[in-house]
């Protein structure tokens, strides 16, 4: 999370460039997974869905290095895995999650219009890395207004938040009941990624 403000616009190139850690994150992790077999460019719209930004978050954290990219993949990874626990439908209530918790819906589903995952993070924590990762950097938009961590790819992005992770409340997040609620419960304890 200590990536998940975007930065700023270049009105010149059209990039939508994340921070410098998230674009050195996304580009080692997903390299030579690019779907044409290429390593990704870190500024194009791969890296800015919300598949990549939750996939980044728990590869870095050590919970799983095995969690893939695009929201179908990672709901068939998550519900095979013997990492993580299938909590069933989201309540609605952010009482009954707990940090870490990833939410997705696939569009295969009665009544979703299309696929997403986000992740709850929890107010405490999205305050403590603000306070202790992003304030005063390059992702620095002010302190966090939700416990949700989601990047998007379209319209409905909060003005100035690009197209990258962010953290923000659970309408930003895309956070709905439809959504299964996944929990790690077996923490791979990984340190592949987090020395970047």
């Amino acid at each position: 999370m200590s990536y998940s403000k975007p930065a700023r616009h270049d009105p010149k190139t059209g990039a939508n460039p994340r921070t410098k850690k998230y674009a050195t994150l996304y580009g080692k992790i997903f390299a030579k997974t690019d779907t044409k077999g290429r390593a990704p460019n870190v500024w194009n719209v791969q890296g800015r869905s919300c598949d990549r930004s939750i996939a980044t978050i728990v590869r870095y954290s050590g919970y799983d290095d095995g969690v893939p990219r695009t929201c179908a993949a990672i709901y068939a990874h998550l519900a095979k895995s013997t990492r993580w626990k299938n909590m069933g439908k989201w309540s609605g209530k952010e009482s009954d999650l707990q940090p870490g918790d990833i939410l997705i819906r696939l569009k295969v589903w009665e009544g979703v219009s299309g696929n997403h995952v986000c992740m709850f993070v929890g107010k405490d924590i999205a305050n403590e890395v603000y306070e202790s990762y992003l304030k005063g950097t390059d992702a620095d938009k002010g302190k966090p207004t939700g416990a949700w961590v989601s990047g998007h790819l379209a319209g409905g992005n909060p003005p100035d938040k690009g197209y990258s992770p962010c953290i923000g409340d659970a309408k930003y997040a895309g956070a709905k009941t439809s959504a299964r609620v996944f929990r790690c419960v077996k923490p791979q304890g990984s340190t592949k990624y987090i020395h970047y």
